[in-house]
């Protein structure tokens, strides 16, 4: 996510600024649907939503 991020142009302090805080979002979100675990793909629907809703300034 991060070098995702990093390879469209963003700054490497906003992009990872940006991507740990939607992976610490959507971990939340997944843990909140199913409290006895979660699959790092369960994340990957929550992060899409999240970073489509995002305007870089």
């Amino acid at each position: 996510l991060i070098g995702a991020l990093v390879a469209q142009g963003l700054a490497p302090a906003q992009a990872l600024t940006a991507g740990v805080y939607w992976h610490a979002v959507a971990g939340e979100v997944a843990g909140s649907k199913a409290p006895r675990g979660t699959l790092a793909s369960d994340l990957m629907p929550i992060i899409r939503k999240l970073v489509n809703g995002w305007t870089p300034e």
